[in-house]
């Protein structure tokens, strides 16, 4: 119940803190690994969606407590020049990536 909560409150909550509406589009979506990089306490992934085209070299913050995870996954998809399969809260810059699994 706990984690169901904090997944909840990182979807429609953090996204406000940010100041953008990132509810839009919540989702999976299967995109390329344009750019990866930190800053701060933030783990950034610049994503491409492949799929439907709905945003392309979009910045997209990794989920606060799977950072390094998600850091890992998307250096492991750019390296091999593979597809990623992204859950995000939202489809504008600095929606938060929940989940990602490597094609």
């Amino acid at each position: 119940m706990k984690k169901a909560l904090l997944i909840l409150s990182v979807i429609f909550i953090f996204p406000l803190l940010l100041g953008t509406n990132a509810q839009a589009d919540p989702g999976w979506y299967s995109c390329d690994v344009a750019a990866i990089g930190s800053g701060g306490d933030y783990v950034f992934i610049q994503l491409t969606d492949v799929g439907s085209g709905k945003f392309t070299n979009v910045p997209f913050l990794a989920y606060q407590t799977k950072g390094k995870e998600l850091l890992a996954t998307a250096m492991f998809a750019k390296i091999n020049s593979k597809q990623a399969l992204v859950f995000l809260s939202g489809t504008e810059a600095y929606s938060v990536v929940i989940s990602m699994f490597v094609n």
